[in-house]
């Protein structure tokens, strides 16, 4: 009895020293544990049980594996013409690589959002406050890839960043966004006055085409008044009426085409077919002529 009872005070005294020296614990799933023994990083661990030295280990660092939202808070920028900005970044980061994390510092979330402020604040300088008003979208991709350039080698991952505020003192502001209206008013008088004169110089070879038309129609015409005026001689005066006829409708044609060409409207292109077709009748009948 005194045995069992020796056995059992033994076991419970070991089993004193052994949690005294001996913590169980469980780390949370999207955790990971950093374990710090005499000062210094030990192990990393999780998620899942772990058991880790009372007296000589202490949890150090808890690392969120899930995506984490930053923000820099507000701050002021100058711009390359010493504009002040009021502005505020916000990001997202997810820790890659752990030890590169834990390498420059064990908060990486202070050094990187310190960073994010400051990539800000280097892109603004390197802009005019003119182009900060204009070009936020290209502040925000800028920001964006400068960002990921700094965090990736540290094992830190960029999901998303913009710096989501960008104000100018509003007296400053009013007189920029004046200039940028009238800038952009004069791109678009200029841009009218290169279509009027696009228009003019459709016009003007709309007329050069409907004038070489015209004379391409009247040596056609002239060939067939020569013709015809061959044909009478040929047959002594006397011409039957068809052949009158085709004349006719050749004079018609002319003078049709000279009113068209005329036409502020007119973009259609004429073939003197019509005269082509004359011009073949009376071959024909010169041929025939001949022939009788």
């Amino acid at each position: 009895m005194l045995t069992a009872l020796l056995i059992l005070i033994i076991l419970l005294l070991l089993t004193g020293i052994f949690l005294f020296i001996f913590r169980f614990e469980v780390v949370p799933q999207n955790e990971k544990w950093v374990i710090v023994r005499n000062g210094k990083p030990h192990r990393i661990v999780g998620p899942g049980p772990v058991w880790h030295l009372e007296v000589f280990e202490e949890v150090r660092k808890k690392i969120n594996l899930k995506e984490i939202p930053l923000a820099t808070g507000g701050f002021h920028a100058f711009t390359k013409d010493k504009v002040r900005v009021d502005a505020e970044a916000s990001f997202a980061i997810k820790v890659k690589d752990i030890e590169k994390a834990l390498a420059r510092t064990s908060n990486y979330e202070e050094w990187i959002t310190g960073t994010a402020k400051g990539v800000a604040m280097s892109i603004i300088a390197e802009m005019e406050a003119e182009e900060v008003i204009k070009k936020r979208g290209l502040i925000k991709n800028k920001f964006l890839s400068a960002l990921k350039a700094e965090a990736e080698p540290h094992g830190i991952a960029i999901i998303y960043g913009n710096v989501t505020k960008l104000e100018i003192p509003e007296p400053i502001r009013k007189k920029l966004e004046a200039k940028v209206v009238g800038a952009m008013n004069r791109a678009g008088q200029q841009k009218n006055a290169e279509l009027v004169k696009y228009i003019k110089e459709l016009d003007a070879e709309a007329q050069y085409f409907a004038a070489k038309r015209k004379a391409d129609a009247e040596r056609e015409l002239m060939k067939v008044a020569g013709l015809a005026l061959e044909l009478i001689r040929e047959n002594g005066g006397e011409v039957d009426p068809e052949t009158l006829r085709d004349i006719v409708l050749g004079g018609k044609y002319m003078k049709a085409l000279e009113a068209i060409s005329k036409s502020d409207n007119s973009k259609l292109i004429f073939h003197s077919s019509d005269m082509q077709k004359v011009f073949a009748n009376l071959m024909d009948m010169r041929e025939k002529n001949k022939e009788d």
